[in-house]
Order: C-alpha cells, then structure tokens, then sequence
C-alpha cells in the first residue's frame, strides 16, 4: 500500500520548516544562505573549497601543484593526493569537478574514488562541491546541454548514495534553502522575488533531489541496506516542489509546472509514495479545453516541453501551444496513473472518477469549438483508456475475500497485481515510444542529419 502524505497546507509547512534548524547539525547552513544565489557568482568557488578543506591545511608531505599546473595535465597524471594534504585534495577535487561539469565522467570517478577511500571531511567537502558544480552547470539549459546536464545529475546522485548520514546533512540544508527561496516568493510577490523561484537551478535542484531520495528509498534500496536516514525529505522536497507550482498558476509557467510533476512522479514512482498530483494537471489539461475564442494563426514550431520553463509571448493563445501543452498534459496525467502507488491501489476504480468526470465535463464543454479537434482527441483516448484500467482493476479483486481493515492482506494483493497488463500501461508505453522516437529525430535535426518532422 503506498505511503500517503501527510494533510498539512503548503503555506503552514514551508513557514515551519524554513525556520526549522536540523537538531543533527547544520552549523555552516546561514554562511551559504543561498546555494541558488552564490551560483550567480562563479568566483565563490575557491571560497566554498577554502571552506570545507581549511582544516590542517598541509599536514602531508604531498607536493603542492599550482592551479595553471593542474589544468595543463592530463586526467591520467592527476594522482590522488595524500588526503592529510588539504590544500592538494582542494585543487584536486576543484580541477576534476571543472572537468566533469565539461562533460569529463572520468574526472567526476576519480572524486568518487578518492571519497570513498578518504574520511568524513574529505566525503563532504566532494558532496557540497559536486553540488555546487552541478547547481552552476544548470543556470542555462538548452536543447543542446539537456543531456550533458542529465548525465551530471545521475553521477552526482551516485556520489550521494554512498553514505546516506553524510548526504541527509547537505540535502536538509539545501532542500531547506529551496523552501526558503519559495516562502520569500510567497511573501513578498514581486517580479523579482519569483525569480528567485522561476529558474532553471531551482527546477533542476527539485528534480536532482527526487532522483537522489528516489535512488536511497526504493524498494531494492530498502531491502539491501535497510530504511534511509533521507527517506524523512520525501515530505518537504514534495511540498516546495507543489508550493512553486501553485505559486503562478497562469499558462505561461505551464511547461515550469510540467518539469516540477515529472520530477515528483519519478520520486513516487520509485519511493511507492502517492503524492496527489491530479490536481495540479487537471488544471493544465482543462484550460486547453476551455471554449475561449479561437486561437490566433501561427506559424511557430511546437514548443520543446524538456527546455522550456515559460512560455514565450508569442506563443500564448496560439493553437501550437495549446496543443503541445494538451499532449504534454495527457501523457503525464496518464504517466501518473499508471504509476504503481496509484493503479497500484485496490481502490483505483474510485480514486479515477473524479479525474474522469472532470475530463468527461471539459469534454463536453469543448464540443462546439471545432478548433479543439486535437486537444479532444488526446483527451478522450486518455479518459477511455482510464476507464478501461479501473474495469480492469475491478476484475482482479472481484474474488478478494478480505475486509478492507486487513491491510497486510491487502498490501500483499497490491504488490502481486501485474500493472504491466493493464490498459493504461499498455497506453504508456505506447506513447513513450512515441516520444522517444520523436526525440531522437529531433536531436538527428539539430546536429544536421536531415531529418525532417511533420507538425
């Protein structure tokens, strides 16, 4: 049975754990009062290295390298440095992370070499910086470091789970920051103020932080190593990544809110956690089925939802967009449903019927707009393959013999169902195929390949 969250308001949570010090320690936390901020900056990066490496600057022996020195070396003539030589493993770690965030992996297995084999302090002074790096590699993102940025997530995520104590000290710390950077743009509603919220480092530390709880708190993960010290960040990273949906719920942060539910359904997805996001797609999707006056004529290309956190002016109330955020919508709200703390539940067949009697009603609202062929389609094949799935589930507890209070009964008949044989999953994978097959033609079209899209 998937594990709830708790009733509490987005607003009462983030005042409470923005003011919240963590009892384990957390003393350096208001010197960096803004990893998002500092980033702006990139000379504060030998500031942070100073800062974790300053104890017993030089107690080894090892021979000091210049940082012009280093940079000129190849990655086979950096040794490992003598880790009792702080200043070494300092310009050590500040070279390879510059090379990784260039796209070097190798540079990035040599610090996860030398933290695994060090001890505590050399472990987190390579967490905070890989973090660092990583934050400032993601200012800008586009169709052409979209990968680069990915790969870097996945890597920093690998250096996290080798101690998860160590990692829960800097994800409070930094997931706290995130709420703080949400509850200022709350408080304060100015232009400036959401941009502290409305970036690309925001979206990406929300999405790195759900692929790190996901990778410690999974099933596979619980079972080989027991329950994770970060299992207790699900609860606040969801609520700041809902609080900055809801915070500007207009069309034009539509694709920001997009980025933000697909971080959230891979963190339920792989923590079986059931994070309640229909109400924030359902939004999306209806407002592309509203009878509004018909959309201006364009000729602009689809909007590409993987680099994209607002909308440009010229594509509101287009057709294009409205399109594009109806596909992008459907394919998420479906993502979602299928997703095991969801069609997973012996009460799925209840849990759709409010989604499907708002879809059903937008439906219909939208019939006299002939403009809304597309929108309507996507819609309806998703409201049917829903309802198939809840017939579906319906069938395979037809002759459950337990009461719904037997809850280890019940648990063990979620975890035998085979979700991969259900309509909506077979839909899923569909369309994921789909959308992959399209995205590789695009990336052929970018790098010259001559591969043309049809609209």
């Amino acid at each position: 049975m998937a594990k709830r969250s708790k009733g509490k308001s987005v607003d009462d949570f983030l005042s409470k754990f923005a003011n919240t010090e963590d009892e384990e320690d957390l003393e350096e936390e208001d010197e960096n009062e803004s990893v998002l901020g500092s980033m702006q900056d990139s000379d504060s990066e030998d500031e942070e290295m100073d800062e974790e490496m300053s104890n017993d600057e030089s107690v080894g022996s090892g021979e000091s390298l210049e940082g012009e020195d280093i940079e000129n070396m190849d990655l086979s003539e950096l040794v490992p440095p003598n880790v009792g030589n702080r200043k070494a493993v300092k310009l050590y770690f500040k070279e390879c992370l510059r090379r990784w965030s260039n796209g070097d992996d190798a540079a990035f297995a040599a610090v996860q070499s030398l933290a695994s084999t060090s001890d505590a302090t050399v472990l987190n002074a390579a967490l905070k910086n890989t973090y660092l790096v990583l934050v400032r590699s993601c200012k800008t993102t586009t169709p052409y470091t979209i990968a680069s940025i990915a790969s870097m997530k996945e890597s920093a995520a690998d250096l996290f789970a080798m101690d998860h104590g160590a990692a829960y000290q800097h994800a409070f710390g930094y997931i706290r920051q995130l709420a703080i950077h949400l509850r200022n743009s709350m408080r304060f509603k100015s232009k400036e103020a959401y941009k502290q919220v409305y970036n690309w480092q925001y979206v990406h530390s929300v999405d790195f932080w759900s692929i790190v709880l996901a990778r410690a708190c999974d099933r596979e993960s619980t079972i080989e190593r027991g329950e994770s010290e970060l299992k207790a960040l699900i609860y606040p990273l969801v609520q700041v990544a809902l609080g900055a949906i809801k915070l500007i719920p207009n069309s034009r942060s539509h694709p920001l809110h997009v980025q933000l539910i697909r971080s959230l359904i891979h963190l339920s997805r792989h923590t079986s956690t059931y994070i309640p996001l229909a109400p924030y797609l359902l939004p999306i999707l209806t407002s592309t089925l509203s009878p509004t006056s018909k959309p201006k004529a364009s000729t602009l290309r689809s909007l590409d939802f993987d680099v994209c956190i607002r909308a440009p002016q010229q594509y509101l109330k287009t057709r294009v967009y409205s399109e594009g955020l109806a596909e992008e919508a459907t394919y998420l709200l479906a993502e979602y449903l299928s997703s095991p703390p969801v069609h997973g539940s012996i009460a799925f067949p209840e849990v759709v019927v409010p989604i499907t009697t708002t879809l059903r009603k937008s439906l219909k609202t939208a019939k006299g707009s002939s403009w809304k062929g597309k929108e309507m389609t996507v819609t309806k094949a998703l409201v049917e393959r829903i309802e198939e799935s809840a017939k579906w589930v319906e069938q395979q507890r037809k002759h459950v013999g337990f009461a719904p209070n037997r809850l280890e009964d019940v648990e063990q008949w979620e975890r035998d169902l085979k979700l991969e044989d259900a309509p909506l999953a077979k839909y899923v994978k569909v369309q994921k195929k789909a959308r992959d097959k399209r995205r590789k033609l695009l990336e052929k079209a970018r790098d010259g390949e001559g591969e043309m899209l049809e609209d």
